[in-house]
């Protein structure tokens, strides 16, 4: 009788100890000898399933009749996988699943989306057929700019001269620099920190901006009366303080900075590399394999004919230099070619 009595207190513990940990959020703040002892169970992260969450469950049934051997389905199935959790990490879903499972000589890859309630749109985000490729480093002619472009950009340099020149004119009248840097500074590093660039030596910034900075007639809480134009575009500077002397002087300074666009070659925006005509379809098989004289793991590709004919263009005119295999969009391998 005793121990059935100690068994449902123990059950009762538990439910109970259940409850407070589901709803620690709405729990009032209980002391024991001086300590809270809610307010660690209100930090605790629980992690929701399908179960408590909701969501997606997909089920994708694998087609495995064109591979032969059961190493390979499994390789494919991994990769599928593979491609499937990298999708669902793209778009930040948490708590998600991805197991592949057989049974009854059938081979599935079954996904699980807590929190991801429109079944079409999950199907539409995993399950479009993966696009390989191969790319090339870009040259100095795949930057170089139109006439056309150069007019552009020179126009869109000149405008943001004009909106710099605005925004210094603020600062001049006494406008709240911190907030004026907020609102237009472009550069990520200060902009929500009102522009502040700490203390620094003459030698820590460019030559254009160190020399306006250090400049004796500068005076502490002034701005610059002109923008300042460095390789980074126009600056606004507010002198904060000064402190030591000589080579160990260091000052404190806050700027306001306006990007400017190159007038000579195209902007970098994604990965420094473009198409070749090399692609998936050319692939007749991938296996991983070790090489024969460094013992280091290797991936071996086996291309079609034509494939075998573009693979080798591309390594003659890129030896000693990157190239990059990409999946869906994103490098996933970039060897160098080695003679």
């Amino acid at each position: 009788m005793k121990s059935i009595s100690l068994k449902i207190l123990g059950i009762l513990v538990l439910f109970l100890a259940g409850l407070a940990v589901v709803f620690s959020t709405y729990l009032p703040d209980f002391t024991l000898f001086n300590k809270n002892i809610t307010q660690p169970l209100k930090k605790l992260e629980i992690k929701q399933g399908l179960d408590l969450k909701g969501g997606a469950h997909l089920v994708f049934q694998a087609d495995v009749s064109q591979i032969q051997g059961q190493e390979k389905i499994t390789q494919s199935l991994t990769g599928a996988k593979d491609v499937i959790e990298r999708r669902i990490n793209a778009y930040g879903i948490s708590e998600a699943e991805v197991v592949t499972s057989q049974s009854q000589g059938e081979h599935r890859i079954i996904v699980d989306l807590p929190g991801v309630e429109d079944v079409s749109q999950a199907i539409e985000m995993i399950g479009q057929t993966p696009t390989l490729d191969f790319r090339e480093p870009k040259t100095d002619q795949d930057y170089a700019l139109t006439p056309e472009e150069k007019e552009q950009i020179k126009a869109q340099n000149q405008e943001t001269k004009k909106n710099a020149q605005e925004v210094l004119k603020q600062a001049k009248q006494g406008q709240d620099f911190a907030e004026l840097a907020k609102k237009h500074s472009q550069d990520p590093g200060t902009k929500e920190k009102g522009g502040d660039l700490g203390f620094f030596t003459k030698d820590t910034m460019v030559p254009e901006f160190s020399q306006v900075i250090f400049n004796p007639d500068f005076q502490a809480g002034q701005v610059w009366d002109e923008l300042v134009k460095t390789q980074f575009g126009y600056h606004i500077i507010k002198k904060i303080e000064q402190r030591g002397e000589g080579e160990e002087k260091e000052i404190k300074a806050s700027h306001i900075l306006f990007k400017l666009l190159d007038e000579e070659k195209k902007t970098e925006t994604g990965f420094p590399y473009k198409l070749t005509e090399l692609t998936g379809k050319h692939l007749k098989s991938a296996q991983a394999g070790t090489h024969p004289v460094t013992q280091e793991p290797v991936v071996i590709l086996n291309f079609n004919d034509q494939g075998t004919k573009l693979f080798r263009e591309i390594t003659e005119r890129n030896l000693n230099q990157p190239v990059a295999i990409f999946l869906d969009g994103m490098p996933i391998s970039v060897p160098v070619v080695q003679s």
